[in-house]
């Protein structure tokens, strides 16, 4: 487990729920967990933000990024749980499609 993310993985859908401040340095763990292989054999992906207070320049590009991948895998990816500062963020750059 990376400090600062718990993961599982159950019935196909693999859940990440970082932490903190979503900024360069858990935006690194966090895009590193979208790119493995346990991540890139899963039908969906859940990353839930319960836990999140803000989220930087650097977790909005690995959203957009795996937001790309998962349009060309086929894969879904849903982003849970923001409060409203980060739902409000998220809005503005145009993934609340995401939002579940």
């Amino acid at each position: 487990m990376v400090k600062g993310m718990r993961m599982f993985n159950k019935d196909g859908v693999f859940t990440i729920v970082p932490e903190g401040k979503l900024d360069g340095d858990v935006a690194k763990h966090l895009e590193g967990c979208l790119l493995s292989e346990e991540v890139r054999g899963s039908e969906a992906v859940v990353i839930d933000l319960k836990d999140i207070s803000v989220v930087t320049a650097d977790g909005i590009r690995v959203f957009l990024n795996a937001h790309i991948d998962s349009q060309t895998s086929g894969r879904k990816l849903q982003l849970t749980n923001p409060n409203s500062a980060v739902s409000e963020l998220l809005q503005t750059v145009g993934l609340t499609e995401l939002i579940a």
